[in-house]
Formats: C-alpha cells, sequence, structure tokens
C-alpha cells in the first residue's frame, strides 16, 4: 500500500471539510411533516405539545375563520386551556375584528392569554410552537397538518409577530 505524504492528506481533508460542514448544516434543519385526523388526532398533537413545552415559550396563534363558531372547537379548547395556564404558557392570538365580540365573551376570563384583532384575511387556524407548526381545518374532518422545521417555525413567527405589531 503506498504511503500517504502529509501534503496529500492536507489537501483530501481540505477537499472533504466543505462536504461535512454543508452536511453539518443541514443536519441542524431536519424538518419532518405529520398528519392527525379526527378529534382524537388533534387532541393526539395538543398533548405532544404540552408535553414538549418549556415555561416561557411562545405559543402563537392565528385564530381559526368560521370555524370559530363549532361548539366542539371551543369545547375542546376549554378543556386545552388549564392544562396550558399549569405550564405557565402564554398565548398570543390574532383574530379577525369580526369574531371579537365572541372572544371577548368566550375568553375574557382565562388566564395567560393576550388577542388582538386584524382586518387582514388568515388562511387557517394556524398555531405555531417551538418547531411546530400546526394548521388546523376543522370541517368537514378534523386535520392537523404538523410540520417540525425550525426554520419554517421561525418564518412563520416572524410574521406572526409583524402582524401582532399592527394589530389592535
Amino acid at each position: 500500500m503506498p504511503k500517504i505524504t502529509p501534503e496529500e492528506q492536507e489537501k483530501e481533508l481540505t477537499n472533504i471539510i466543505p462536504e461535512i460542514l454543508l452536511k453539518q448544516k443541514k443536519a441542524k434543519y431536519k424538518q419532518s411533516a405529520y398528519i392527525y385526523e379526527g378529534f382524537k388526532g388533534i387532541t393526539a398533537i395538543f398533548e405532544i405539545i404540552l408535553d414538549e413545552w418549556k415555561s416561557g415559550e411562545d405559543y402563537l396563534v392565528f385564530a381559526p375563520g368560521e370555524e370559530y363558531k363549532v361548539k366542539e372547537i371551543n369545547d375542546f379548547f376549554k378543556r386545552h386551556h388549564p392544562k396550558r395556564i399549569e405550564k405557565g404558557i402564554v398565548v398570543k392570538a390574532l383574530a379577525l375584528k369580526n369574531q371579537k365580540k365572541f372572544y371577548k365573551k368566550t375568553y375574557e376570563n382565562v388566564k395567560n392569554m393576550k388577542i388582538r384583532y386584524t382586518n387582514l384575511s388568515l388562511p387557517a387556524g394556524i398555531n405555531i410552537v417551538g418547531n411546530k407548526v400546526v394548521t388546523l381545518i376543522w370541517e368537514p374532518l378534523p386535520t392537523a397538518f404538523v410540520i417540525d422545521s425550525e426554520f419554517l417555525a421561525e418564518r412563520y413567527r416572524d410574521f406572526f409577530n409583524n402582524v401582532w405589531k399592527i394589530s389592535k
């Protein structure tokens, strides 16, 4: 077996290092996606999120459109909020201005919850927690589309905060 000179070793390492650095960078941004269907599925993803939450972590919510009127949805969140409050998590939610009366009446006394209102059209119920972006579709079949991505969560968080700043 021929001996490799120190210069050849250095050259080979110099060629390999950029590839290793690229792999490290890609590994940092692991992404995955999941779909949870039905109320049991939505309950499951919220339980997972509750388990992963750390006190002081953002819980940002784009409120749903007309689905906010569905009794089952509101009952679900009435069961969810005490668990969230127990963990010390503060919700910042953006809802449509035409939903203000409902949200004030329903959530006015819910602890650790701040709601602002906007005229901007919100595409769906979206929750941003940690590295997860959860898009909730309540009708016709309750479904949660979960994307676990640090990069995407940060982009949604920036968008949320920009809308939050201009909302009342």
